[in-house]
């Protein structure tokens, strides 16, 4: 009932944007994670996503930032 909208943000010109920082998520919240999920991101500091409409076609672009260690960000 008390929805007020809201000013766009002119410095995101895009169709998807996020950026999760996932060293801030707190680790009682992470233990809901499947296992294999917390293996994958164990290693990653945060997970960029942006999506933009060039030309008729969306591009997607994604960034995942290692954390700043000597393991490796993929483990086979």
């Amino acid at each position: 009932n008390n929805y007020q909208l809201q000013q766009t943000d002119s410095t995101v010109n895009c169709i998807l944007f996020f950026n999760i920082l996932l060293t801030k998520i707190p680790a009682p919240l992470l233990n809901y994670l499947p296992a294999d999920v917390m293996k994958a991101i164990t290693n990653i500091e945060s997970v960029k996503v942006l999506a933009k409409k060039t030309n008729g076609q969306i591009i997607v672009h994604c960034s995942f930032n290692k954390k700043k260690n000597d393991l490796p960000i993929i483990e086979w």
